[in-house]
């Protein structure tokens, strides 16, 4: 499903990355400017809206709502939050009005209210922040009485990241007086997000272990992309998934004119420029937000700009337009409005989640032009521990297909067996590891049943961490291991097919 584009104004500001919900007054930007309060997750408040931009010199506020907690039995006292709303504009007070159960009304108009749901159901409370000059938006939380609660504690909600990373992560499920919860009936989804739509990617089942981000193919490098996680946990008896407040990752690299809010700035078409167009027209105390970011282990940036002003400075914040500096650079003339230049400066790691701004500082007259920044560092991704290292196996079908094919990252050579059971193939990975995760991809020819093993010494007794039964092939993500070991053997037992064991891929991830 794709939301209808609409054409930016060529000037004025940019009145909200988000969306609308019918033909209301008030824009709905989730919180995060997606949709509703997920990106295509799967949840009840998915859905189709119209995109809609402010061509007037002021932007509406950008809402976040929160609760200290999004599920338990009945009597569930809720404390709720509006900690990270901002207004880009400062114009005037900004008013709250919550609605807690979902029907319409305005419950309470405290920032930050409490209110108590005494009878079982999923209610979606609902902040509608509103500036006097510029409008309202809306943003939400789900609440689960008498039902699960899940939470999504790692990955950071904005943490940097690079397409094709492999992402850990931490899912805490709460079910008082419910059944005990079982991790396989936990699920991450990785969605691409695109704009303000999504495109469901990949999934993993368990409470933690790593999720593989894709490379992505379908849009172009300076498109606005950028990777969606979406925790849920379906309890036994039940068909209803559960969702956590989805995370969003940010990449490395965003293009100027992919902001949330802007003051002062124009969107400029430049030939030169990655993706065609850059942010013009700045002159002093102009600025451009995105949000969210989290800029844990961040340690630097670089900015591609382009200067025949006066030229000035770049400013990092966080939170608003005057809020924490944790970077800067000067821009100096460049000779040309064409003539790009990277210019650089240190980041102080900031742990908080919340809207990162571009503030723009200088002399009379127009300063420079911004194509695209970039943020170095971060959470370094996990590490395919396998990767290239010596592997062994029990046989191969010829010397086309040896065990060193599962381990070169190509999608296009394998491993394969001869036609009979057992068999193994094994890596030696260089030293001792706390292995977490395997994950193997196999070709049509799979293995039903299998062991994942683990020694310190490649001799011996080796050590079952996981017992694979009932497999169909395709890719199986194993997360959730436990157990130490230098070399790792997968171990099978029973063919899937009258041919052997074939595997495209086989990596191995641990600390």
């Amino acid at each position: 499903m794709r939301v209808g584009e609409l054409a930016r104004p060529a000037g004025g500001s940019r009145g909200v990355d988000g969306i609308r919900r019918g033909e209301g007054a008030g824009f709905d930007t989730g919180g995060r400017g997606g949709l509703g309060t997920g990106w295509f997750g799967g949840d009840a408040n998915s859905a189709l809206y119209r995109i809609e931009y402010n061509s007037g010199t002021c932007s509406v506020p950008i809402p976040v709502a929160n609760a200290n907690v999004t599920g338990g039995p009945a009597p569930l006292a809720v404390n709720f939050s509006s900690a990270g709303t901002v207004d880009p504009d400062n114009s005037g007070p900004l008013s709250y009005a919550w609605d807690f159960t979902t029907n319409g009304s305005t419950d309470s108009t405290a920032a930050n209210p409490s209110f108590t749901y005494t009878a079982n159901g999923q209610y979606t409370a609902t902040l509608t922040v509103s500036d006097p000059d510029c409008g309202s938006a809306t943003a939400s939380v789900v609440i689960n009485v008498g039902g699960a609660s899940v939470t999504l504690t790692l990955p950071n909600n904005g943490r940097v990241f690079a397409f094709g990373d492999a992402i850990p992560f931490q899912i805490n499920v709460s079910h008082p007086g419910g059944p005990a919860v079982d991790c396989s009936r936990v699920r991450l989804n990785y969605i691409l997000g695109h704009d303000s739509h999504g495109h469901p990617m990949t999934s993993v089942t368990g409470c933690s272990g790593t999720i593989q981000t894709t490379v992505d193919g379908e849009h172009d490098p300076n498109a606005n992309v950028f990777g969606v996680l979406d925790a849920e946990y379906t309890a036994p008896g039940s068909t209803v998934q559960v969702h956590a407040p989805q995370a969003v990752l940010q990449p490395r690299t965003r293009q100027a004119e992919h902001f949330s809010s802007q003051q002062g700035v124009t969107v400029v078409a430049k030939p030169t420029a990655n993706g065609g167009n850059a942010i013009g027209n700045i002159a002093n105390g102009d600025w451009i937000a995105f949000t969210p970011y989290n800029l844990s282990g961040v340690t630097s940036f670089s900015a591609r700009v382009a200067s025949a002003g006066v030229g000035g400075t770049l400013t990092l914040r966080t939170g608003s337009p005057t809020g924490t500096v944790v970077g800067s650079a000067t821009v100096a003339p460049t000779g040309g409005w064409e003539n790009w230049v990277n210019v650089t400066g240190a980041i102080s790691t900031s742990t908080t989640t919340t809207a990162l701004y571009l503030v723009f500082t200088g002399g009379a007259g127009a300063l420079f032009d911004i194509d695209q920044f970039t943020l170095n560092g971060g959470i370094p991704p996990a590490t395919n521990l396998a990767l290239n290292k010596p592997a062994t196996a029990s046989s191969t079908e010829s010397a086309t297909y040896p065990a060193s094919a599962a381990v070169d990252a190509s999608a296009t050579t394998r491993w394969s067996s001869l036609f009979s059971d057992p068999q193994w193939i094994q890596v030696d990975l260089g030293q001792n590891y706390n292995i977490n995760r395997v994950r193997l991809v196999w070709e049509a020819a799979y293995g039903s049943s299998y062991q994942i093993q683990t020694s310190l010494t490649g001799t011996g007794t080796w050590t079952t961490i996981r017992s694979v039964t009932g497999g169909n092939g395709g890719t199986d993500d194993n997360t959730g291991l436990s157990g130490q070991a230098r070399y790792l053997r997968i171990y099978g037992t029973a063919r899937g097919t009258a041919w052997g064991y074939s595997l495209f891929t086989f990596e191995v991830y641990g600390s």
